[in-house]
């Protein structure tokens, strides 16, 4: 039933430290999204889907294992603020696979039914930052900018408030 679990002789775990968090496509692409949206949003990278996304505790064998183990390659989180915005996936070719196209499905599906945006750019090797903006701008609702009570007031600029939308809501 159960396969024995093989130690290292040594007894020591077999980990070691990866060098870079993402991949180098990535990484170019999260230095043109903070130019397009670093004035209102802080790009968050690798974030765990079960840090933004859950479910009630019965419903946890079911639902909250799929999401457990995956993550989004980027989340906008609202400046001053810990609301999460948006997710962003960066698709690559792999995307193109059938499990990846099943992967993706339910992770279009579970975001639009707990209310959060995801906004899928396909890599390339140059980005725009005016595109990256208009699409960022495009998906987010108008509530989007959200600030809950103890939050740091929004950022102002000539006495206005540099976001899009400030909204308060209550705790």
């Amino acid at each position: 039933m159960f396969k024995p679990r093989r130690h290292r002789k040594n007894g020591r775990a077999p980990y070691r430290r990866r060098k870079f968090l993402c991949t180098a496509g990535e990484w170019r692409f999260c230095q043109m999204l903070e130019e397009a949206v670093g004035d209102r949003f802080s790009v968050m990278m690798q974030v765990r889907v079960g840090s933004l996304l859950e479910c009630k505790a019965e419903d946890w064998e079911r639902w909250g294992r799929r999401v457990s183990q995956k993550s989004f390659d980027f989340v906008l989180v609202q400046r001053g603020s810990s609301f999460a915005a948006a997710v962003i996936e960066l698709d690559d070719k792999t995307h193109l696979l059938p499990e990846r196209r099943k992967r993706d499905a339910f992770l279009d599906d579970a975001c639009r039914r707990a209310d959060l945006p995801l906004i899928r750019f396909k890599t390339a090797r140059r980005y725009d930052v005016e595109d990256i903006r208009a699409s960022v701008k495009g998906a987010l609702p108008k509530r989007a900018c959200e600030v809950r009570p103890g939050d740091a007031s929004p950022p102002l600029l000539d006495g206005k408030p540099i976001s899009w939308v400030w909204k308060r809501v209550a705790a």
